[in-house]
Formats: structure tokens, C-alpha cells, sequence
């Protein structure tokens, strides 16, 4: 049985994901509805996780060395009910400060496979893990890495489990990285030769 560590929000950032549900910003009516008849007592954002993002280069391939931090995903909970997940980008500055903004509300299948994908991390993988979000946004495909603790040495590599909705020709597993965008060049090349604009 694995121990799912959670990773540290960034500074204020539940404050600013709860102030962004104040202001509903949500593209989803039917999570909208239900957070508009919730009470404020009601509402939480839990389950910090890192988020990455692998963009397709230049060439039509994902080269795992392009994979850059992005923000941190929040569960977004009415009672304990996951309804929506907020995203909060963190910004660089230049003079070496973290400024942290709300980026985006979202609800929709994601919201129950991320919820789903750390249910069977629990259940399947041994040693504890802190969980990290890859998502590669031209073939609208998430995946939640599972990156073992330095202070568990008799933990494998990490491992990456696709969040649902899955595409077509890649399987609900855990993949080690490089079987995993193996797995994707398929449906970024059949992206590319439809002449998907992404």
C-alpha cells in the first residue's frame, strides 16, 4: 500500500483558489450550479499537486527534457465531494521572487479521473510517492506521475497513470516516462498529419 504525500501549495495559494470560486469563473453550468448552492463553510481546495507541461517541439515529438513546472492543481470539494479543480500558475519574476495567480476553474471528466488516479495509486503502488500532474496540452491527455521519496530507497522509478479520459491507443497503466511518450507519439503524429491546429 503506497502513502500518497501531497505536495506544499504555494504560498496563499488556497486563498486565491478560494477566492476564485467566490467569483464563479467556471465554464462547466452543471459544477457552477452546485458551487453557487454551496455555503462558503462548504467549499475547499485540497490536494495540492505540481503540474507540468510537455509541449509537441518543433519536430512533432515530445522529448521529455522540454517538460517545465507549470502551477499546482487543487481539488476543488464541496463537503468531500470533488466537483471542479483549480489551477494556480506560478510566475518567475525576474528579480528571483514567486508570485502566485489564479489561472483557471475547471470541471469535467478530468475532475473524477484525477480523483480516480490517486485512488488506484493507493491501492496498487508500494512506498510512498508524492503525486505530480504531466499534461500535454495539444492532445488534451493528463497523466499523474507518482515520484517516489528520497526516504524510501526501496522505491522503483517514477510512475505515470493516464488521468480519464484516456486516448485511444494508450492504456489505464502505470508507464515509466519514456513507455508513456512512446505510447503518445501516435496520437501526436495522427494530430499533426490531420492538420489539427495545435
Amino acid at each position: 500500500m503506497s502513502n500518497i504525500v501531497f505536495h506544499q501549495e504555494p504560498r496563499n495559494g488556497q486563498k486565491i483558489v478560494m477566492a476564485a470560486l467566490a467569483q464563479l469563473h467556471l465554464q462547466d453550468a452543471s459544477a457552477r450550479s452546485l458551487l453557487q448552492t454551496s455555503t462558503a463553510s462548504q467549499l475547499s481546495a485540497v490536494s495540492p499537486v505540481p503540474v507540468f507541461v510537455l509541449n509537441v517541439d518543433a519536430a512533432g515529438r515530445l522529448n521529455k527534457d522540454d517538460i517545465r513546472p507549470a502551477g499546482v492543481r487543487y481539488q476543488v470539494l464541496i463537503k468531500t465531494r470533488a466537483v471542479a479543480q483549480a489551477y494556480v500558475e506560478t510566475v518567475h519574476r525576474f528579480d528571483g521572487d514567486v508570485a502566485v495567480e489564479h489561472q483557471m476553474l475547471q470541471a469535467g471528466p478530468f475532475v473524477d479521473g484525477f480523483t480516480n488516479a490517486i485512488e488506484t495509486a493507493e491501492a496498487e503502488l508500494n512506498g510512498d510517492y508524492s503525486p505530480v500532474l504531466l499534461m500535454v496540452p495539444e492532445i488534451h491527455f493528463q497523466a499523474l506521475g507518482f515520484l517516489p521519496q528520497p526516504s524510501d530507497a526501496g522505491v522503483s522509478d517514477p510512475r505515470f497513470l493516464p488521468v480519464t479520459p484516456i486516448p485511444s491507443g494508450v492504456e489505464s497503466k502505470f508507464y515509466p516516462l519514456d513507455d508513456l511518450l512512446d505510447a503518445l507519439m501516435p496520437i501526436v503524429r495522427e494530430a499533426i498529419d490531420s492538420g489539427n491546429d495545435y
